[in-house]
């Protein structure tokens, strides 16, 4: 377990070699803004050919399995000025809680080649919108999305394994939007 906290950018680095071995990664308040220039070790070219969406259930291609975060499960990224979700989290297949809470990210892309996630947290970036959600984190259990800025809640309707819902302090205006919900077959809360 590693936890950084209020960490200036330039001494958050050498991560990456603990990779294999770690459970739980937090680092909190750290500015950091780029992901992929801490916790991968590939080089842009790399990168850029990792699709922001993958419709079938293979994962990347173009992934060196020796680069992959296998062990790690908790990873909290709060804090920290990221203003987008990169090419990096397709190297964290065993992430089953993902905290990207407090930044500035506008979209929810590259997160389809976390296959364990199941609890995921947007709270208080500036998120628009939701739709096509389900194809990159289908199988998540309890999502927050609260304090964005959504005015729609389309795209949550077909993420089936859903049990826990934050959406409060949004821009969701119709009540009509909870019909999008409703027919969530595990919805608890």
């Amino acid at each position: 377990e590693l936890n950084l906290d209020m960490c200036p950018p330039s001494t958050v680095s050498g991560i990456y070699a603990a990779h294999a071995k770690l459970r739980i990664l937090s680092i909190k308040n750290s500015g950091i803004t780029s992901l992929a220039a801490v916790l991968v070790p590939v080089g842009r070219k790399v990168l850029r050919k990792l699709a922001p969406m993958i419709f079938n259930d293979e994962p990347a291609k173009g992934l060196n399995p020796e680069h992959v975060w296998s062990s790690l499960v908790v990873l909290k990224l709060s804090n920290c000025g990221i203003v987008q979700i990169d090419q990096s989290l397709h190297f964290f297949p065993a992430v089953q809680l993902l905290d990207l809470s407090r930044n500035s990210i506008a979209h929810i892309v590259h997160l389809q080649d976390c296959i364990s996630l199941k609890y995921l947290d947007l709270s208080h970036n500036r998120i628009r919108a939701l739709s096509n959600l389900e194809r990159v984190i289908g199988s998540v259990v309890r999502l927050d999305v609260s304090h964005n800025e959504i005015e729609s809640l389309d795209g949550i309707g077909k993420i089936y394994s859903m049990e826990k819902l934050a959406v409060g302090n949004n821009k969701i205006c119709d009540f009509e939007e909870v019909v999008n919900i409703s027919k969530l077959p595990n919805l608890e809360a």
